[in-house]
């Protein structure tokens, strides 16, 4: 989700401005007043009034974002020579590249994106510039201006920029680390996870990593897709991991029968934890009955009981 501003920007008087009594929440689809007089300057009208040079700055603003909002760049370029010097103006930019952003010229917007940096609009827009960047297959220009971007999205599009530049180490490394999440991606992913999954990339331990990273996340439809992802033998393991999850592992004392495994380490680790937060008597039984089965380590186990005892004080 596009990071929401709740400030407007004054870059003359270098601090976030409430001169005019208003806050605002911008994002690239919508621009929601909160005061009057904000919703009197953005409020779409009825009917958009023709712009004239003697008009009052406010009323030529409105008709003004009325036209960039609409896309009728005539009647927009048409008022931009007298708003030049108004307040605002660089809001009516904004939302002129917001309403193109997926045909401007690249260095146009690159421009007016690195010239208002602080403002409150900039982060919405260049994450959705970029979005559109990838979505419209502009890959030079996502390699030039989407590194950095922490939206999911855009990198996604960047691993696929560099996979189609050639640059396949990092493009192994993103991929890599994008699909290890705990929850789907966006669509925008598809195509470089086929490529990591052609090259034989996803391995049982990063399949079992996401698995991981997904139960944590309450994600467990997604570790039923994974599945597909794990070698036949280790299968077994997530099937334990589901039954005892649907049952709210009251019945984790039966692990002490799986031997002292990694994946039964997670399990259990996860397991106890999730069960004291219900039922910390039953986690202590479970607890008692694993201990000297399951080597979690002094730490991790150290971990477990206080954790337990956490929740059996309040």
């Amino acid at each position: 989700m596009l990071e929401r501003v709740y400030a407007c920007h004054v870059p003359s008087a270098g601090f976030r401005s409430r001169r005019f009594g208003w806050i605002t929440e911008f994002t690239p689809w919508t621009i929601r007043p909160t005061a009057l007089l904000l919703c009197c300057l953005l409020s779409i009208l009825l009917a958009a009034p023709p712009i004239e040079a003697d008009q009052e700055p406010r009323e030529q603003f409105r008709a003004a974002w009325q036209a960039a909002a609409k896309g009728e760049r005539a009647r927009f370029e048409q008022a931009m020579p007298g708003l030049r010097d108004y307040l605002l103006f660089p809001y009516l930019q904004y939302e002129d590249f917001r309403h193109r952003r997926r045909t401007a010229d690249v260095s146009e917007v690159a421009a007016f994106l690195e010239a208002h940096e602080d403002w409150a609009f900039a982060a919405g827009l260049k994450t959705a510039w970029l979005r559109s960047l990838g979505a419209t297959g502009r890959w030079e220009a996502v390699l030039r201006h989407a590194p950095g971007s922490a939206d999911t999205e855009v990198q996604c599009h960047l691993a696929n920029a560099r996979l189609r530049a050639g640059e396949l180490e990092q493009a192994t490394i993103d991929a890599r680390r994008l699909w290890t999440a705990g929850k789907s991606q966006p669509d925008a992913c598809d195509s470089v996870f086929a490529w990591l999954q052609e090259e034989g990339a996803i391995t049982g331990g990063l399949a079992w990593e996401r698995i991981r990273l997904a139960i944590e996340a309450r994600q467990l439809r997604l570790t039923y897709y994974l599945a597909r992802f794990l070698p036949e033998a280790e299968r077994v393991w997530l099937d334990r991991w589901q039954q005892q999850d649907r049952s709210g592992y009251r019945r984790l004392d039966r692990a002490s029968a799986w031997g002292d495994h990694p994946k039964n380490r997670d399990i259990t680790l996860y397991g106890i934890r999730r069960l004291a937060r219900n039922d910390a008597d039953r986690a202590w039984q479970v607890f008692a009955a694993l201990d000297g089965h399951i080597d979690w380590g002094s730490d991790a186990r150290e971990g477990l009981l206080r954790e337990i005892a956490l929740w059996s004080a309040v």
